[in-house]
């Protein structure tokens, strides 16, 4: 036999063992890549409808001015009676304005904490972005908003602009700003697997800390200008769930198989063999004997039961018979 046959069957037992881990390991991943998803997805959906809404909220605001103002009360009575119900429901919005048809910020809310954008031009704000927003706004009659920009105010938020029209003119502009931190916070509130983290449009950390997995998976929220990377990788709690009984541990145990697999075959092997040695001296030393009774000089014979079952040539030639005259006869 072969001494290479407990090695053959080492690898080949080591490499099915091996495969059928790491299916298993890919199958588990895959679940847990699975769950990741479903984590973010949900992620997205919370976190763009929640945004959406406060959009909506300034937009019924934005339709609430616009008929008041076109029946001929003044934009400076009724502007507080429409957004202090804003700022008692939604604690995150900062500041919401009245901007005028040239970009100057007329009227703030609430006063407290905004007093310096009272009075300010926004096509003259330091920030790109910002001014990019009006413009859209301005350009297009439609509402805009910035993406993730640092508030005067401090913190992370965006601002919005909704045109408010009289007599199908544009007066002036709904100014909402509001924070991004506690409405993201609010919204992943209720993600239950993974860990989450929220990205702006040029990469930096808005919410969450730094991923530390290798299971780690990202897609993006766009809304107009908004632009959102969502992060989601495994937690302590999910690795536990879906890759516990997949560790190293049980890979080396499945070697340790293949090894005493290999082992068991080469003790086989060995016996065969030594026994096929043993059965070689045995006919060798058989041969041997026939080869010496055969050449004997004196008669040899056998006796079984009184009968002859063997002589040798010369035990023929002393009495004169052949060896059929006288085997399987009495003797």
């Amino acid at each position: 036999m072969k001494r290479s046959l407990p090695l053959v069957v080492f690898f080949f037992t080591a490499l099915l063992l091996g495969y059928l881990w790491f299916s298993e390991r890919t199958r588990k991943v895959e679940m847990l890549k699975g769950a990741l998803t479903i984590s973010m997805e949900t992620s997205k959906a919370r976190i763009t409808e929640a945004i959406r809404l406060r959009l909506q909220v300034l937009k019924a605001a934005a339709l609430h001015l616009e008929r008041h103002v076109s029946e001929g009360t003044d934009i400076e009575d009724i502007f507080p009676i429409v957004t202090e119900p804003i700022h008692e429901s939604l604690s995150e919005f900062r500041a919401i304005n009245w901007i005028d048809k040239e970009g100057v910020i007329k009227i703030i809310s609430p006063k407290e904490g905004n007093e310096g954008a009272l009075g300010k031009n926004v096509k003259n704000h330091p920030s790109y972005t910002v001014r990019a927003a009006f413009t859209e706004a301005e350009e297009t009659g439609e509402y805009s908003f910035t993406g993730v920009i640092d508030l005067f105010q401090g913190g992370k938020g965006v601002a919005s602009y909704f045109p408010v029209r009289k007599d199908g003119r544009i007066i002036g502009y709904l100014n909402g700003v509001f924070r991004i931190i506690p409405i993201l916070r609010d919204a992943l509130r209720g993600v239950e697997q993974g860990s989450i983290r929220i990205r702006g449009e040029g990469g930096d950390t808005i919410f969450g800390s730094e991923p530390d997995s290798a299971y780690l998976i990202s897609s993006g929220i766009k809304l107009k200008n908004l632009h959102l990377r969502i992060d989601a990788w495994p937690d302590e709690k999910m690795i536990k769930r879906y890759l516990s009984g997949q560790n190293y541990l049980t890979l080396i145990l499945f070697l340790l198989i293949a090894l005493a697999l290999s082992l068991a075959v080469y003790e086989l092997q060995r016996r065969y063999v030594h026994l096929k040695e043993k059965e070689y001296e045995l006919e060798e030393s058989e041969l041997r004997f026939r080869t010496l009774v055969e050449h004997s000089l004196g008669g040899v014979y056998l006796i079984q039961d009184g009968i002859f079952r063997y002589v040798n040539p010369r035990f023929c030639e002393i009495f004169g018979y052949s060896s059929d005259e006288i085997i399987d006869r009495m003797g």
